[in-house]
């Protein structure tokens, strides 16, 4: 069975946020759209017979925490570290290096970064090492935030992309991640900064971005409610072809019942299948013994004692 496979417990809803969640906005709209799709006649029968092994490529990723770059951390951390990340094939990492603060300054918490991806790199060659960076933004309307950084302006654009280049050259970073939200679908001014950043950090540099959930119904959609929720799969496609990876935000649901919340993980995979390249951990140091098994058992193809 399909909710059997890996989609239904790695990407499991962890119920927390980067931000501050709307559930019984999401839970009114998921609903609607499981209307939507009983009314057509819709079934969910499993696409492939293969297991998740299958379809794993060793291209997996994983979130990590702050303190792993703003605090010295012993070789024997960073090297048991390695050994972890290396047995389950996570071979890129976003690490969490900074935010854009109110005051328009970066917060500085990666002052033991270079030192960390030095270490990182020596124990496990190959990994790609990415500056988390986030940018809490502004957004008016209905789903109104309280962000305050205004991708419209350009000279917090170009304070950004300055900031991308530095820390990477300072922190030994093989590229950058993107977190900023919340992005509207259609929002032309996160492709600006995209490719700003991509100047600014140069060609060879991994440039990834966490993304929102896709529309599975109605994609093209006039109601203007829709792109404050999710994107449609043009946008996705539009940001898709301004970066090397992207990472599919699917906590937060909202959904009061893991089979709801597998059925709308198996809708979001089906939908971002074209951009996916392999599973991603969110966040690894909230992945307990249990996920860590499910995930070794189902993607990797490993039994588990």
């Amino acid at each position: 069975m399909f909710f059997q496979a890996v989609i239904s417990l790695v990407l499991k809803d962890m119920h927390f946020s980067k931000q501050e969640c709307r559930p019984h906005c999401l839970q009114f709209v998921v609903v609607l759209i499981f209307l939507a799709m009983v009314g057509c006649g819709c079934n969910f029968r499993s696409a492939t017979n293969y297991a998740g092994s299958y379809f794993n490529r060793g291209t997996n990723a994983a979130w990590l925490g702050v303190e792993w770059i703003n605090e010295p951390q012993p070789p024997t951390a960073i090297a048991g570290l390695a050994d972890e990340l290396k047995l389950r094939e996570l071979r890129y990492i976003f690490v969490f290096a900074s935010y854009l603060k109110l005051s328009g300054e970066f917060n500085p918490t990666y002052s033991h970064a270079a030192e960390f991806t030095r270490a990182l790199k020596t124990q496990y060659p190959g990994i790609n090492i990415q500056a988390w960076i986030g940018l809490p933004l502004n957004q008016a309307g209905l789903f109104a935030s309280d962000g305050y950084v205004d991708l419209s302006d350009t000279s917090v654009r170009r304070r950004i992309a300055d900031f991308c280049a530095r820390l990477m050259q300072q922190g030994n970073f093989d590229g950058v991640h993107l977190d900023a939200e919340p992005v509207p679908s259609g929002n032309k001014d996160v492709i600006t900064l995209l490719d700003e950043i991509r100047q600014a950090i140069g060609p060879q540099a991994t440039l990834s971005i966490a993304t929102r959930r896709i529309l599975p119904l109605f994609q093209d959609s006039p109601l203007s409610i829709l792109p404050q929720v999710a994107w449609s799969a043009a946008y996705y496609r539009e940001i898709a072809s301004h970066v090397d990876q992207i990472a599919v935000m699917l906590y937060d649901s909202g959904l009061p019942r893991p089979e709801l919340y597998r059925l709308w993980g198996w809708l979001q995979v089906k939908e971002i299948s074209q951009a996916v390249m392999g599973v991603a951990i969110y966040p690894y140091w909230e992945t307990d013994a249990t996920g860590w098994a499910a995930y070794e058992n189902l993607w990797l193809g490993r039994e588990t004692k």
